[in-house]
């Protein structure tokens, strides 16, 4: 490799050093920036520096996942040995999922380009089709999950309530908090009892999810029969084709499409506020496909937010991914549950969400390995976040959508089960 040829973030190599020293100078001074200009300096410059390195290391660019894995997992190892300062973590954390909320911008942006870039007839057919894919998941964790207590000796109606459920419950705020005030109502057991057990689980399933990910779309890559490459379903010989080409025409198309993706997410808390029994990501997914499908927006707004969507990924993908490894991903907490009971029964849930979606995603019609990762992997993760961990990871940042019907949604019936089965069980 030629030295003079490397670019990184678009800089030739030394110049790309020379602003990573003057930033992590000002760290060592104690005048770095706070804020959200701090926070997205420092993390797009050490996600861009990571991306590039799992690019370009061998294994890892060619069987984990490259540099999305990298990012995540560098960028945790660096802030769980406290190689980041303390001081940049807690302005990461603020600007991501604290006081700036960055994570819900993301999620908008995302979530609204990824649909209204959906050709129309694609959308409509897989829409209906999607939940069963889930529900198909989470039926595969808990039978992969009794097949583990039993090759682990362990209690089957325990391993299915604490671990199996929680893993695809929706992440620790929608499904861990809400399940232990279940169990402590049905069960007598207390909440701080059961969090003890069911949080450690679902961030180790989080981050062998992501890992997962990596592999299998590393794997596939050569399988179009598998695979869509990010679509979720193959389109057919006669369906329409959408009219607009979605490409850059002007700037003011980026400002049109930032309000026209956080409209969506401030009509789902709109709906939330009304019918609170579903998260407003799962509220904004469905008015945004209703949008799409039936043409409610202009042409002109919907290529705006697709535009304004293509944009913002060249820039925050690595932003987000860093993040998530610095704010989410505590590989003290996972070294922690690596004992071999866990590992074998949350490594079965993992394996059990992805074949299970993929199975059921097949007999729907879709691509085995997008319904795998998205109505599977995602349906098994920390929620939001861990959504675009797993996306980021597997380069199948379009299927956000659909992943957040399977975390949101299907949280939403895992919270309905458990009440009804621990009901029984009391």
């Amino acid at each position: 490799m030629n030295i003079k040829e490397i670019r990184i973030m678009g800089f030739k190599l030394n110049w790309f050093l020379i602003f990573s020293a003057i930033a992590v100078l000002g760290v060592v001074m104690s005048v770095f920036p706070k804020g959200m200009g701090g926070a997205m300096f420092f993390t797009l410059l050490l996600g861009s520096l990571l991306a590039w390195i799992g690019d370009h290391t061998p294994i890892v660019k060619d069987y984990l996942g490259g540099g999305s894995i990298a990012v995540i997992f560098g960028a945790a190892a660096l802030a769980t040995f406290n190689i980041i300062p303390e001081s940049i973590q807690g302005n990461v954390k603020s600007f991501f999922s604290g006081e700036m909320d960055f994570i819900n911008f993301a999620l908008a942006t995302l979530i609204a380009g990824s649909i209204m870039g959906t050709n129309r007839t694609i959308l409509k057919r897989a829409a209906v089709r999607f939940l069963p894919t889930v529900i198909g998941a989470q039926l595969f964790v808990v039978i992969f999950a009794s097949i583990g207590a039993l090759i682990t000796q362990q209690s089957i109606r325990d391993t299915i309530l604490f671990i199996a459920l929680p893993i695809v419950g929706g992440g620790m705020s929608a499904g861990a908090m809400p399940l232990s005030e279940i169990y402590q109502s049905t069960l007598g057991v207390p909440a701080e009892e059961t969090l003890s057990i069911m949080a450690p689980s679902i961030a180790l399933a989080n981050a062998l999810a992501i890992i997962f990910a990596g592999v299998i779309s590393n794997l596939v890559k050569d399988k179009p029969k598998l695979t869509g490459y990010g679509q979720l379903m193959p389109s057919k010989p006669n369906d329409p084709v959408d009219e607009a080409d979605y490409k850059f025409q002007n700037y003011k198309q980026l400002g049109v499409g930032f309000v026209g993706s956080f409209t969506f997410i401030l009509l789902g808390r709109m709906v939330a506020y009304f019918i609170p029994q579903f998260h407003a990501y799962a509220y904004m997914v469905i008015i945004a496909v209703i949008v799409k499908s039936f043409a409610l927006f202009p042409q002109d707004v919907e290529e705006s937010i697709v535009v304004f969507f293509d944009a913002v990924m060249s820039v925050i993908k690595n932003i987000i991914l860093c993040c998530i490894g610095i704010t989410l991903i505590d590989l003290q907490v996972v070294a922690s549950m690596l004992s071999p009971t866990y590992l074998i029964i949350i490594v079965l849930c993992s394996i059990g969400a992805f074949l299970g979606a993929a199975l059921f995603g097949k007999i729907m019609g879709f691509y085995p390995v997008e319904a795998g990762i998205s109505a599977g992997l995602c349906a098994a993760d920390m929620g939001g976040s861990g959504d675009l961990g797993i996306l980021g990871a597997s380069d199948r940042m379009e299927l956000l959508p659909f992943s957040a019907v399977a975390t949101r949604v299907g949280g939403a019936i895992i919270l309905i089960v458990a009440s009804i089965v621990s009901g029984l069980l009391a």
